[in-house]
């Protein structure tokens, strides 16, 4: 397994797409919406994440089996400064308008709304900028690993490369909001620090509709840094 940047990324990034459905499959944020499991979800996910390969100029790391010639997981990451946050937002605002154009049912369209009123929540309340003094940071935005390549070290290997990146870009902190316990584990192991605790059955407005057994396995997302 090669843990490599994405060449090419306008080209090739349609090699994240089942990755990137299972991201939102089986995150318990994103399996609250089960629109996103039918065919005019999915169409809405190609376009989310091609916005989003469109609107990020930072680097989108990825696990490469030769053997398959296929992507086996990713991380896709956002550099944020604080001189440059209100760009930042801006982009957010204009990849999440591809919702506009998509086939969604309207009950579809506000819980997705719903789900994207949660992030910025967090992020807001952890403050990077004011709170924390930081210039800049790297955020790990979305890290996926297919479930067919699970319990292999995927995931903690993607995270480890994206954090030499952003040592070699220049920031000191790394941040990432880890959304399952899964994911959490990796961030410990990488040395993350927990932040700030959010669960889910507090915070999310579509909490009773996440999956029960996800309920049970992933019941918090803990927000996390990592100085380098």
């Amino acid at each position: 397994m090669e843990i490599k940047l994405l060449e090419e990324k306008d080209k090739n990034w349609t090699l994240l797409l089942d990755s990137w459905y299972e991201f939102h499959w089986f995150c318990p944020p994103g399996s609250a919406i089960k629109d996103f499991q039918t065919a005019e979800g999915k169409d809405y996910l190609r376009r989310l994440l091609h916005a989003f390969v469109q609107n990020i100029d930072s680097p989108i790391v990825i696990a490469w089996d030769s053997i398959r010639e296929q992507v086996a997981g990713f991380c896709v990451n956002l550099q944020v400064y604080k001189d440059t946050v209100s760009e930042v937002n801006e982009m957010f605002d204009r990849t999440h308008r591809v919702i506009n154009n998509s086939q969604l049912s309207v009950d579809a369209k506000e819980e997705i709304a719903m789900e994207q009123e949660f992030w910025p929540e967090i992020e807001n309340k952890l403050d990077m900028f004011g709170r924390l003094n930081h210039r800049s940071y790297w955020q790990i935005l979305f890290l996926s690993v297919k479930s067919e390549y699970g319990k292999q070290g995927i995931g903690k290997k993607l995270v480890e490369f994206s954090v030499k990146q952003a040592q070699k870009a220049g920031h000191q902190v790394v941040m990432a909001n880890f959304g399952s316990s899964y994911s959490a584990k990796i961030g410990y192991d990488c040395g993350f620090e927990p932040e700030i605790e959010t669960r889910y059955a507090d915070k999310y407005k579509l909490y009773e509709k996440i999956d029960d057994s996800l309920k049970e396995k992933h019941p918090v997302c803990i927000t996390m840094l990592k100085n380098i």
